[in-house]
């Protein structure tokens, strides 16, 4: 579809607020002035919690302990983050963890993955920019979105998986989008690099984590039933010399993903329960005293 230059002129504006955007997320991870928004900034262990558990899982492997081994089972002989949630994953992301921690330390390590994130982020953002070709101003209209979605702040805050994971999805995805778009403009790259490293990067998203192992009943469709055979064998390859050695580690990890734990409920300060407050304190005026009883909202 035709814009006009105007038209046009908004959308690249747009563009460049949203990096201003993402560049007061990433401000924001160092004052954390953004926390109060978002319920993990307020009810977490504390910034890059879930990071320090990785962290904390692959120190266990080099002092010989269990990868599992947090305060819900019984505690790490030395602890070397300053706080952390359990490790719940597979042996292979301790296996790189370990190695980070034999040479940086746990916020040196925490600041590093930050960075590639970083660069993941724009490896997305350039490659969303790319399809213009084939889905015009729609492309940067995207673009944008990488940019804005606020649930990254928090996945940056606590240094979790999920975006590398979502980067990965979108390269199996990206050599489709072409498709889909332009058949026949796109039929001389079906052997571009990106597809050629599509099986690669399926298997390194399950020894990641797990959940894009759902995606095995659409290979077998596709008749893709050696990349699912492969997928397996890696993921028995890198964890069943460790269970083998450790079986108690096998029923941890089937418990903590299977019924989760530690299971709760927080009160928390935000939905409706942090509307009526806030009215009550910035509009009504009420004192501390004489606040509203919310009942059963609280």
């Amino acid at each position: 579809m035709n814009r006009s230059p105007n038209a046009r002129l908004r959308i690249v504006a747009l563009l460049v607020a949203a990096v201003a955007v993402h560049a007061v997320f990433c401000l924001s991870l160092q004052h954390h002035f953004l926390n109060r928004f978002f319920y993990i900034g307020m009810h977490s262990r504390g910034q890059g919690a879930c990071f320090f558990g990785i962290y904390q899982a692959g120190a266990n492997l080099n002092e010989g302990e269990s990868i599992y081994a947090c305060d819900t089972y019984y505690a790490p002989a030395s602890v070397a983050v300053p706080f952390y949630h359990h490790y719940r994953y597979l042996p292979f992301t301790a296996y790189v963890s370990a190695a980070a921690a034999r040479l940086v330390g746990p916020w040196q390590a925490y600041w590093l993955w930050i960075a590639l994130n970083e660069i993941l982020l724009a490896a997305c953002i350039i490659l969303t920019l790319r399809l213009r070709r084939y889905y015009g101003d729609a492309a940067l209209i995207a673009a944008e979105f990488w940019l804005l979605f606020s649930p990254l702040y928090v996945e940056l805050y606590m240094g979790q998986f999920c975006f590398a994971m979502t980067t990965m999805v979108f390269l199996l995805m990206y050599p489709s989008l072409k498709e889909r778009a332009a058949p026949s403009a796109v039929a001389p790259e079906r052997g571009s690099a990106l597809r050629r490293l599509a099986p690669l990067v399926w298997i390194m998203s399950l020894l990641l984590k797990t959940f894009t192992a759902i995606f095995a009943l659409t290979f077998v469709r596709m008749g893709k039933r050696r990349l699912v055979v492969a997928g397996g064998a890696a993921v028995l390859a890198t964890s069943l010399p460790y269970y083998l050695s450790r079986p108690q580690d096998l029923s941890w990890f089937v418990q903590m993903n299977i019924n989760p734990i530690p299971s709760y409920t927080a009160g928390g300060y935000f939905g409706f329960s942090a509307l009526l407050r806030e009215i009550a304190t910035h509009v009504m005026r009420l004192p501390a005293a004489g606040k509203i009883d919310l009942g059963a909202f609280d």
